[in-house]
């Protein structure tokens, strides 16, 4: 039986490769796990909770055990934290002759610089534009372009929001009307978060009938306490919605305000709900002040001129500063159902085929022909 190995560091990629894997297993291939061990939060935790059997290791370790006539090659998860790790092992296996198959989860996840100093032999991208920034950062990259995200499934119809956003809404009891905000963090770098938050505290964005929902990233060290910190202000009109699900909150939303990675943000963008982009801290002042700069890390991330791909139809949708989502939030207020047919039929033109069906099959194929020929 032919083995694929997979090799993962951050929970992004991870999901997509859970997703291949499954695929891949019922082509009669045999997957083999590894995980960064410095990836505590990272795939880790995932795969245990996913009931995937996988080594705490190396890939490399295993190829210098078993022999590496008995490689073909591997599948590599991009990682934009555990970047060691995916440089390490494509570095070995493409030294060995061994073919290197990246597989990317959001576009631009797989041009980090500091992942810059390798390349696969090929990298499998969700839509046309995750290909143009991965050849632009890396001229004469092959990329496979697999028309969709393995992990995205179905996403609830249009007709099913205003459903969601009726129970949604008992839940956190709101009103149908009650104008919702809601706040989503990432989890990395963490001081991203923590100086995110404290531009809000310092200027708010919100007036007093904007009732605002905070969701910080589970990995993120200080969840917690941001989480109790941001409902302490007294100047803002906060909702617990911790227990809410992720996506149902975001769609029974208003408004919905992200940091530039992570899949819901785009999901709720498919749905029509206007997305805002924060882009802040940025430049130097705001570093000396928050201590962060979040424009360094975008650009290092893979994001040419800094700019996220979430916002690359419509600049106007970052936020630089909290003062610019007070004023797109009143946008949205004043022609809610135009800046609707907007979103869906501009912005998130790009990313439409995240949805397509089958994406994780497809990328099985792919890895079959590249990795076992």
């Amino acid at each position: 039986m032919n083995e694929l190995l997979i090799g993962v560091g951050d929970a992004g990629s991870a999901v997509e490769a859970i997703f291949v894997a499954a695929e891949s297993e019922k082509k009669g291939i045999k997957t083999l796990w590894f995980a960064d061990p410095e990836g505590k939060n990272g795939a880790i935790p995932l795969l245990k909770k996913k009931g995937i059997p996988f080594v705490a290791d190396s890939p490399v370790e295993y190829a210098n055990a078993i022999g590496w006539n008995r490689i073909n090659g591997i599948l590599v998860g991009v990682s934009t934290t555990a970047t060691n790790y995916q440089v390490e092992a494509t570095k070995a296996f493409r030294e060995k002759g061994k073919k290197v198959l990246w597989l990317e989860d959001l576009p631009g996840s797989g041009s980090a610089s500091k992942a810059r100093s390798v390349s696969p032999d090929a990298m499998l991208v969700s839509v046309p534009l995750a290909s143009k920034i991965a050849e632009d950062a890396r001229p004469g990259l092959q990329t496979i372009v697999i028309n969709g995200m393995p992990s995205f499934g179905k996403l609830p119809a249009l007709d099913e929001i205003p459903t969601i956003r009726e129970k949604i809404r008992n839940e956190l009891k709101l009103s149908y009307t009650d104008f919702l905000v809601s706040v989503g963090f990432m989890g990395e770098p963490p001081e991203m978060a923590v100086s995110q938050l404290e531009m809000f505290l310092d200027n708010p964005p919100f007036d007093a009938i904007t009732r605002v929902a905070w969701r910080f990233h589970p990995k993120h060290p200080m969840a917690a306490e941001l989480f109790e910190k941001a409902m302490s202000a007294s100047s803002i009109n906060s909702v617990d919605a911790r227990k809410a699900d992720l996506l149902q909150l975001y769609l029974a939303s208003d408004v919905v305000v992200v940091g530039w990675g992570g899949t819901d943000g785009y999901k709720a963008l498919l749905r029509g709900t206007p997305v805002i982009t924060m882009l802040f801290p940025m430049g130097e002042e705001d570093g000396r002040k928050y201590g962060y700069d979040d424009f360094p890390n975008r650009v290092a991330y893979g994001h040419p001129n800094g700019i996220p791909p979430i916002i690359s139809k419509d600049f106007v949708w970052g936020a630089g500063r909290t003062d610019r989502i007070f004023r797109l939030i009143n946008e949205v207020r004043r022609d809610a159902s135009g800046i609707h047919r907007y979103t869906l039929n501009v912005r998130a033109e790009s990313f439409r085929d995240f949805e397509n069906p089958g994406a994780a099959e497809r990328a099985a194929n792919e890895v079959m022909k590249f990795i076992f020929p």
